[in-house]
């Protein structure tokens, strides 16, 4: 599910900056009015802006050739999180490569979430590894045993 990742922990849910109490801040969503999903009190809620969300059929069925065109993927990730104000200019994409096949796949994007999530660790490189490793089910990345 390239939703959103809910990853196990504590905190205080709420906007960054600003007063009020902690308690006051947990009362509040933790998501942006751009996003599908709502958190959860005790938990962290990772998730893709709704226009990423909507895009992703055509990211991942995409095969990827060159260094040239996944990377122009992770530029307009990051082009496009701001322009839809979304978060910061930060995308970021993890491939598969199929040597043998001469290309890669998309394994998941990620782009800046710090301020929408009200969350400092959200760059967009680890909301990419978050959910990929989420879809290989692996926190190493492994794809395969023998890999």
């Amino acid at each position: 599910d390239e939703k959103g990742l809910k990853v196990g922990g504590g905190g205080a849910c709420g906007r960054g900056g600003g007063g009020g109490s902690i308690s006051e801040k947990r009362k509040g969503s933790c998501c942006d009015d751009t996003s599908d999903t709502i958190s959860v009190e005790g938990s962290v809620m990772v998730t893709l802006p709704t226009w990423a969300i909507a895009a992703s059929e055509d990211f991942f069925s995409r095969k990827y050739h060159t260094d040239i065109e996944m990377m122009s993927l992770a530029i307009h990730l990051s082009d496009r999180n701001i322009s839809e104000g979304t978060g910061g200019p930060f995308g970021a994409a993890i491939f598969e490569r199929h040597p043998d096949k001469g290309y890669c796949t998309l394994v998941s994007i990620g782009m800046n979430r710090v301020v929408p999530l009200g969350n400092s660790t959200l760059h967009g490189e680890t909301v990419a590894i978050q959910l990929a490793q989420r879809r290989v089910g692996s926190y190493t990345l492994m794809l395969d045993e023998d890999g």
